[in-house]
């Protein structure tokens, strides 16, 4: 019986210190893991000054082609209305 328990407390010693072993290797992966983490954020993230300089140009270019679009939406506009009125104008003569 005294062999048996000295067995036992060997191996719950022996599974305590896996126990501990697991953890502080638990730990080193989860510090690991967070460094990784932050170092491809770090990589992601657009240069400050090149990628400000696209953005500002790219934005500038957009807000000139709304600009001619919407001139170009207008003056459409515009000439159907009045092709409405004239047909509508000169219909009217033709029939009174």
């Amino acid at each position: 019986m005294q062999a048996e328990n000295a067995q036992e407390w060997a191996m719950r010693e022996k599974l305590g210190s896996e126990k501990l072993a697991l953890e502080r290797e638990n730990k080193r992966m989860r510090s690991e893991i967070l460094r990784l983490e932050d170092e491809l954020r770090e990589r992601s993230r657009p240069p400050a000054v090149a990628g400000d300089v696209d953005t500002k140009s790219l934005q500038d270019e957009l807000a000139c082609k709304t600009k001619v679009f919407y001139g170009f939406c207008l003056s459409r506009n515009f000439a159907r209305k009045t092709a409405a009125y004239l047909t509508a104008d000169s219909l009217k003569h033709v029939f009174c």
